[in-house]
This record gives C-alpha cells, structure tokens and sequence, in this order.
C-alpha cells in the first residue's frame, strides 16, 4: 500500500455525505481524500474497484489511487481534478455549448452503465418494495406535496407497466452539481452514493439539472441515446421523477425546512413539464 506525505491538507464541507473529505497536496500532486465509517466496507470496496475499470476505460473521472482501512476507517485517495462547477456556470455558456456538454454527460452516463450488475435480484420488484416503502415515509412525513394526486397516479401508472428491469452499475445522483467543466469538456464526480439498477432509473435526478440548463438536459437524453429515446423511457422517467419527488420530502426534512422548500420548487416544475397527460417534457420538444 503506498503512503504519501502531504504538506497541507484542506476540509471540503460541501455535499451531503457525512464521510470526512479532504483536498490533500504532496510536493508533486494534489489528491482527493474520503474518509468513511468501516460499516461501509464492502459497498465501498466495491464502488473503488468500479471507479477503477470506469477510469481505465476512458470515463473522465477522478482516477481511483488508494484503498486503505485503519482505525475503523476507510481512506480512498483520487487524484484531485481541476474544474468549474457545471451547476455555478452552465449558464455562462450559450444555448449549442450547452447542449453539447449534455451530450457529453449522457455519453459518459452510458459508459458508467456499462458495468454489469453483480445482483441477481428482481430489479422489477425491488423497486416495487422501494416505492411503496418511500411512499409510506412521505405520507407519514406530514408534509403533502401540491401535486400529490398527480405523482402517486404516475407511481401507479409506472410500476404497473414495468416489465423486466436490466440492471447495471449506478452512478446514484447523477445530474450538474455533480460534474465540473474544464475547457469545455465535462467531468464527472461524487460517485458516493452509487448503486445498482435499472440504468434509466439514473435519470430521475435531471430535474436537478433541468432547473439549471434545459438544454444540458436535453443534450444529456439524445447523447445518453444517441437521437430520441423510445416511448418506453419517457414513460420510466415519469415514474422514477414522482418516486424520487415524494422520496425527496422526508429526505428533506432531516437537513432543514428550507431544504424542504427547494424539493417542494423542484415537484412544481416536474409538474408543469407534461401538458394534457402527454409522456414527453415540454423541454424536450
């Protein structure tokens, strides 16, 4: 295992993870630390290695260096990587730049879904279970949506058309405040709550970007796609939108009211993206 001797290291505190995060210099590199509870040992053993084959094949990811457990905790070090914030400057770029840099993110999506799930599970039923549980956390959450109606009849609706279910790697929470540009090219980071699934199912956190960029996101389907993707996903992305909107309420309410206020924002907008029972968002068209 190798060891580096770093002369500064900086707190990052930004993102929702309660794993220790650091930006750590050595007298001839920058890297990245995370420092996680050994409670998580296996799942992140796993996502390491992952990372690992994603970098090896091209993805432009923070290259994966170090996996060490000591005193109950797991270290992983990455070589740090330089960027701007897509979620802070995606609008200083015009409407074509935009979308090509969506195009860039649905391409490095398909990569990241190239991983093969290691489960054997029912994906189909898993996420059954998973609805109807978060579900039960949002009605019991106290805090009722303005759309509430319209969400659980697209749970209804989707599940009841889901079929089989592939299932690959998942980056987990992937969307703008999760990429970073430099030089016009797209990077990608914060895979800490990877998992696996129904790769389409990736997608139910593009209403976090479609607030920002419309056209990023739109870039993001046709590049993910390669052209217009089938009838069968814009049904999906109802469904997963309306899981994860209702999800996101008692989610919410563990961090702050105003935290809750900004997921109450984002379901206005789901809403008003579809006219008339229509399958297609109105930013798409």
């Amino acid at each position: 295992m190798k060891h580096y001797t770093y002369i500064r290291q900086e707190p990052i505190t930004l993102g929702w993870s309660h794993d220790l995060k650091f930006k750590a210099t050595t007298k001839d590199a920058v890297h990245f630390i995370r420092i996680s509870s050994i409670k998580q040992l296996n799942e992140e053993q796993v996502r390491f290695s992952v990372m690992k084959q994603l970098f090896e094949l091209g993805c432009p990811i923070q290259k994966p260096l170090c996996f060490e457990v000591k005193d109950e905790s797991i270290i992983q070090t990455f070589q740090w990587i330089e960027g701007d914030s897509c979620e802070d400057t995606i609008n200083q770029y015009d409407e074509k730049t935009q979308y090509q840099l969506g195009v860039q993110a649905g391409k490095i999506l398909k990569v990241i879904h190239s991983i093969p799930s290691k489960s054997n599970e029912d994906m189909a039923f898993k996420l059954k279970i998973k609805a109807e549980k978060k579900i039960a956390a949002y009605i019991n959450s106290g805090i009722q949506l303005k759309h509430e109606t319209l969400f659980l009849k697209w749970v209804e609706e989707g599940l009841s058309h889901l079929g089989t279910l592939h299932s690959t790697f998942q980056h987990g929470d992937y969307h703008v405040g999760n990429m970073l540009i430099k030089d016009k090219d797209l990077l990608v980071i914060d895979f800490n709550r990877s998992s696996e699934g129904d790769p389409w199912q990736e997608f139910d956190r593009i209403p976090f970007s479609v607030r920002h960029s419309p056209s990023f996101s739109k870039g993001q389907i046709v590049g993910y796609f390669d052209g217009q993707p089938p009838k069968a996903f814009y049904q999906r992305l109802k469904l997963y939108c309306a899981i994860n909107t209702l999800s996101s309420i008692p989610w919410a309410i563990n961090y702050s009211m105003k935290d809750v206020k900004i997921m109450q924002s984002i379901a206005e907008d789901i809403a008003s993206w579809y006219q008339d029972d229509e399958w297609v968002p109105t930013w798409m068209k």
